[in-house]
């Protein structure tokens, strides 16, 4: 817990001394001269954002309140604006370097140091963001949407690295020490420290007591909430294990997938998911380690693939119908329908539902040049194909409009791409 608090305080102080104002700015200097470029810059800047406050709602909040009129003005209509707003919320839990609190949790389970972490979400958080993002230019396209003309001169990318730029270097702080195997509570700590000393190289930064009494409050707050949290799994999952529950329900788990690899992913991905709608995602993942992580590990899978696996499919909870929060409380911002748009987060988030599996049967995505260079950019490469097909045919769109043949031709070839083997990538290719 000293460790999560550290990692907790470390993104409320980044926050604080303008985080969020940097993210922000540099999403919007990156897309302004793009196609439907305020959506674009919701799903870097709340991606980016979420890197450092780890809560999914949290972030739709933080930054839904920028990003979704703005999305509405461009003329985006609001269930896809608090969609999008939600969904990208949500996946910034996976982007290193502070994650969500559950990633503290795969560490001490897998025995792995938390910069293996990190490192191992890289490429499937690389994933989310591009498939989310391709999403909304084909929706721009569709609707027509072009380049947002703003009165307002708004700050380039220069100007906001000369204000803002210096908030980065207590990041890098963080990954040097993680990378030269520190201990994370070290590592945070350090961190921590550097962001208030960093904060005084500019005034626009410059960290005060009420900034810092915010930050520590905010910190306190969320660190009530996960040790609450877990308290509660805890208790639950110690009185699963005194009457044997977790080995009757891997076994009734084994039994219902029959021997099918994929049937068992199923399986423990819909109770994550289920258990992710009354519980955060520390609270989710936790019980459903208890006997879903045994059932995988069954099959063979590693326990490191094993937990990444429920993780990840812990932080999609949140934008899963029908009880989808992040996905209401970005309604809420966007003042329409509740159920729409939390169908119309799930669509958008249809990508971020497969590439657990992926992760599952090819676990290179989690060590990219683990099994060798060329291996490892091919496995990239066709991955990033798989999902511009897959997106193509959710959407209905590359080009043009598609039939619905031509949406079924796209499954098939991003079937082929994502699923893991030289085999089927030649065969998505050849479509």
């Amino acid at each position: 817990l000293a460790e999560i608090f550290m990692f907790i305080f470390f993104g409320a102080l980044i926050q604080e001394a303008g985080g969020s104002e940097f993210f922000t700015r540099v999403a919007i200097a990156l897309t302004g001269k793009a196609r439907g470029g305020p959506a674009k810059a919701a799903v870097l800047g709340s991606a980016l954002f979420g890197c450092i406050s780890g809560s999914g709602t949290a972030n739709v909040f933080a930054t839904g309140s920028v990003t979704i009129p703005l999305m509405k003005k461009t003329g985006f209509n609001p269930e896809f604006a608090g969609a999008v707003e939600a969904v990208a919320s949500s996946l910034g839990q996976l982007i290193p370097p502070v994650m969500g609190a559950a990633a503290f949790l795969i560490a001490e389970f897998s025995r792995r140091p938390y910069m293996e972490v990190a490192a191992a979400a890289a490429v499937p958080a690389i994933l989310y963001v591009f498939a989310v993002y391709l999403a909304v230019h084909f929706q721009a396209e569709k609707a027509g949407i072009g380049i947002y003309q703003t009165d307002e001169e708004e700050p380039g990318i220069w100007e906001t690295f000369r204000d803002y730029g210096h908030i980065l270097l207590p990041v890098i702080v963080l990954v040097v020490l993680l990378a030269q195997r520190r201990t994370a509570y070290y590592s945070s700590t350090m961190a921590t420290l550097s962001v208030i000393l960093v904060s005084y190289l500019r005034p626009t930064t410059r960290m005060n007591w009420a900034k810092l009494s915010e930050a520590v409050e905010t910190a306190i707050w969320r660190v009530i909430t996960i040790a609450s949290t877990l308290l509660s799994a805890g208790v639950a999952v110690a009185a699963l294990q005194t009457t044997g529950t977790p080995y009757r329900l891997t076994a009734v788990i084994v039994q219902l997938a029959q021997g099918n690899m994929f049937g068992v992913l199923l399986l423990v991905a819909m109770t994550v998911i289920v258990l992710g709608m009354g519980l955060p995602v520390t609270g989710a993942f936790l019980i459903a380690s208890v006997f879903g992580a045994s059932a995988l590990m069954e099959f063979g899978i590693d326990p490191f693939v094993t937990y990444m696996f429920i993780f990840m499919y812990g932080i999609l909870a949140p934008i899963t119908p029908p009880v989808c929060l992040s996905s209401f409380a970005a309604a809420s911002i966007a003042e329409t329908s509740f159920i729409r748009t939390g169908i119309r987060g799930f669509i958008l988030g249809i990508p971020a539902y497969i590439i657990p599996f992926m992760v599952a049967y090819n676990p290179t995505l989690l060590n990219i040049f683990g099994s060798g260079f060329w291996f490892g950019i091919q496995s990239f490469i066709t991955a990033i194909i798989g999902i511009i097909a897959l997106v193509s045919a959710t959407e209905g769109w590359m080009n043009g409009q598609l039939n619905l043949f031509q949406r079924a031709v796209l499954f098939i070839i991003a079937f082929g791409l994502l699923w893991p083997g030289t085999a089927s990538d030649i065969i998505g290719l050849a479509g």
